[in-house]
């Protein structure tokens, strides 16, 4: 069955975004100038998504990257699920099913279509926190950037008592550390 993950970017201090939501922290961040970088070790988040077989978005982030951004859907044909109680348009030749039901209801239509791959929890906060109330968050993968933003938006807000075992850290090249938990 379809393991679903929590991968995201977030500051020293805990935060995904800005107190105002957006991610220019993130967007505009170049890593290390004046030191040299440890050796490359692929790149992460091509790495990550070759493994995803279903995607899970929140409302406003769906907003953001599609309308905000104005970019073409950056996840091609992946089957993905856009958790709104608004009304949206998909973007043209993308399979994206919009829905206002919890995220239990709509786990086993995303595992499905997951099949072995990993369903990616994109975000945002309040949905990543509706998978740890469900007991249905496999994964937490964070990327920790060494900028401290002092106050923003936290990356969950619900408390994980499951054990989590670090199953591995890695230095990238752009001075980030990606850390892999499994939670359950």
């Amino acid at each position: 069955m379809a393991r679903s993950a929590y991968y995201l970017a977030i500051s020293l201090d805990g935060f995904l975004a800005e107190a105002d939501g957006t991610l220019d922290w993130l967007t505009k961040y170049e890593g290390p100038r004046d030191m040299d970088p440890p050796p490359e070790r692929g790149d992460s988040y091509e790495r990550f998504i070759a493994g995803v077989g279903a995607i899970a978005m929140g409302g406003r982030t769906y907003r953001q990257v599609f309308h905000e951004w104005g970019e073409d859907w950056p996840y091609g044909d992946t089957p993905s699920w856009v958790f709104t109680s608004r009304a949206e348009e998909p973007p043209d030749g993308a399979h994206v099913e919009f829905t206002d039901r919890p995220v239990a209801d709509v786990f086993g239509a995303m595992a499905d279509a997951a099949g072995e791959k990993s369903i990616w929890v994109v975000g945002g906060r309040d949905l990543a926190d509706q998978f740890v109330a469900a007991g249905l968050l496999d994964e937490l993968i964070v990327t920790v950037a060494p900028l401290v933003l002092g106050d923003g938006i936290p990356f969950l807000s619900e408390r994980i008592d499951a054990p989590m075992l670090l199953e591995s850290s890695e230095t990238l090249s752009s001075g980030m550390v990606e850390l892999r938990y499994r939670v359950r």
